[in-house]
């Protein structure tokens, strides 16, 4: 608070002093500081995160070490301790400060004994723990850090048809941990994912975290990460795992969670039934795969693409110079690294109604499969949508004709032009969604949708004039650029908005 306070040289909004030393202790609580940057542009954003964490409000989650917070402020890269004062100096606070009313609440477990709240801080028994344990299990979420103490968001009356946020605050950071998801920070999300659970899982990248969302209460909690950046954990519990830019996360039939640990270049596995962590693929170097020696043994470019097959076989895309136009399958690691689709080496376009082996791929930049074991292949710079059968492996082209653009809508997907795609998914029913950016961001990201049945091509989200910036927007109207993709049983759809730091749902059901 000191810190902020000498960056702005004025006293934050919000922050109440207690002068009563009986006070309980969650009327000393406070919640995270505006945004100093609104008041001083010049901070560097390593100086706002590091602020974040040390006022985050489980112990456990601030800064433990000064080391830690030397580091946080990155001072050999910034220019922060030299930022000048550009505001007249505030005195005194410009409006006193009024005590807070308190409310008695009855608590559920003590029906004879009041307790006190505000309406903005929780009540916390003072006798107890600020942040209770919590089981790290990644399928089951359920058992999250909120305790009530939070309110979960459920009651809001959400408008058919509008888009809202469902998780960030719109400005990067990386607190918020054990309460509402649309009051935590997040730092580039980009990738989101249906955990078979309910959760909703995020790839909050720019914090090297894997956190989650419960399907129950909508708080969030940090599942793989909270440690910092690096690479660690394996063969341990993934709580205690560092990642270094995750990008992209899937989920295997049994439950497991792959994730593109794209920094170290290597994809990693947490198992569902012991959380325990593992990598899959890559040594941490971008050796190119040689063909004749076990998948555990080869090195990887930064995976960038992931999708796992019915049969527990997982796909993959990565970045090096001799496989980014390849789609790559792995089995198991004793087994080696075998390519699904493209042409080593190579780029371009070719290979429509022969083998996949043998077709050439132009950075193909995300893969799907349906539920009979179908492979998708977003060929980003192809501007087009490739299918490789199951049992021929023969590639096909399902949209797109070759040229950017975003018409077609109402027709065949087939005839159809689409731009770069960036994400694909397929929902329940087979559907394939996409994030299709046109010819240029100008109009923002589209969602658009093929229709398994008829193979029509529509737009469900985007390709309006209403810059996606608070809630309540109509699907139809919003202007969005957004980097992660996932559509649940019921249509709707969740999107990772890495630009604005926050998760969007678009709520389609009577779409």
């Amino acid at each position: 608070t000191l810190l902020w306070q000498m960056l702005t040289n004025r006293w934050p909004s919000g922050i109440r002093q207690i002068s009563d030393p009986n006070a309980p202790y969650s009327m000393s609580m406070t919640c995270q500081l505006p945004d100093p940057r609104q008041i001083n542009p010049d901070i560097p954003d390593s100086w706002v995160e590091a602020i974040s964490k040390c006022r985050e409000i489980s112990p456990n989650d601030r800064v433990q070490t000064m080391t830690e917070l030397i580091e946080l402020l990155d001072l050999a890269n910034t220019a922060a301790a030299s930022i000048e004062y550009k505001y007249e100096p505030i005195l005194e606070r410009e409006t006193p400060i009024e005590p807070q009313t308190r409310v008695p609440v009855v608590a559920d477990n003590q029906p004879d004994e009041p307790v006190f709240s505000t309406s903005k801080v929780a009540s916390i028994n003072e006798n107890e723990p600020v942040s209770p344990e919590i089981d790290p299990s990644v399928p089951d979420l359920d058992d999250d850090a909120s305790d009530g103490a939070y309110p979960t968001g459920q009651s809001e009356e959400i408008t058919s048809g509008t888009i809202f946020p469902i998780a960030g605050r719109g400005l990067k950071g990386r607190t918020g941990d054990g309460g509402p998801s649309k009051d935590a920070a997040l730092n580039i999300p980009s990738d989101v994912l249906i955990h078979s659970s309910g959760d909703l899982y995020i790839v909050d990248s720019g914090n090297h975290r894997i956190r989650a969302i419960s399907s129950t209460s909508s708080t969030i909690r940090t599942i793989m990460g909270k440690n910092g950046v690096g690479f660690s954990g394996d063969g341990s519990r993934c709580d205690e795992a560092k990642l270094n830019r995750p990008s992209k996360i899937c989920l295997h039939p049994d439950g497991s969670v792959y994730i593109a640990d794209s920094n170290n270049q290597r994809i990693r596995r947490v198992d569902s039934q012991t959380t325990t962590l593992s990598t899959i693929v890559g040594i941490g170097d971008t050796n190119q795969w040689d063909d004749s020696i076990p998948a555990s043994s080869c090195g990887i470019g930064r995976p960038i693409a992931l999708a796992v097959a019915p049969s527990g076989a997982l796909f993959f895309c990565e970045t090096s110079d001799s496989m980014c136009n390849t789609v790559l399958a792995y089995e198991n690691p004793n087994s080696p690294l075998l390519i699904a689709a493209g042409l080593r080496n190579q780029n371009g376009y070719g290979g429509d109604g022969g083998p996949a082996i043998e077709a050439l791929l132009n950075e193909p930049t995300d893969i799907a499969v349906d539920s009979l074991g179908n492979l998708y292949i977003a060929d980003s710079k192809n501007y087009r949508i490739r299918r490789v059968d199951r049992d021929t492996r023969y590639i096909s082209t399902i949209a797109g004709v070759g040229s950017p653009g975003t018409s077609g809508d109402g027709g065949p997907a087939s005839i159809a032009s689409v731009g770069i795609v960036t994400k694909i998914a397929i929902d329940a029913v087979g559907n394939l969604w996409m994030l299709d950016n046109g010819s240029d961001s100008a109009s923002g990201t589209r969602v658009r949708k093929i229709d398994a049945l008829t193979n029509i091509i529509t737009t469900e989200v985007g390709g309006g004039g209403i810059k996606t910036t608070s809630e309540g927007v109509p699907v139809k109207d919003a202007n969005i650029s957004v980097h992660g993709l996932a559509v649940d049983g019921a249509g709707n759809v969740y999107l990772a908005d890495a630009m604005n730091h926050r998760i969007w749902k678009a709520n389609l059901d009577t779409q």
